[in-house]
């Protein structure tokens, strides 16, 4: 089987969106105790997405049209995200 870099880089892209969704829509905080699991994407993503998501937290909260969140992104990943790397 050959894989391309492209397939290489983007194939936890789905799972990148979906939880950035999830996280920036406040789901989490309207469920605090919904789960999320996501399967047979990797885990080498997740802890660039949170950290990435941290930045975006820090400067958007100051924002009047950003949405308010009641933790850092990161804790919710933590706290609300499951990822099993294969």
């Amino acid at each position: 089987v050959k894989l391309d870099p492209w397939t290489l880089g983007t194939w936890m892209l789905p799972g990148w969106n979906y939880v950035t969704t999830l996280i920036g829509g406040g789901v989490f905080d309207r469920h605090p105790t919904l789960r999320f699991g996501i399967q047979e994407l990797g885990g080498h993503w997740i802890g660039a997405l949170g950290q990435g998501l941290d930045l975006w937290g820090e400067f958007t909260q100051t924002k009047p049209w950003s949405a308010k969140l009641k933790m850092r992104p990161s804790d919710y990943i933590r706290r609300n995200i499951k990822v099993s790397a294969f």
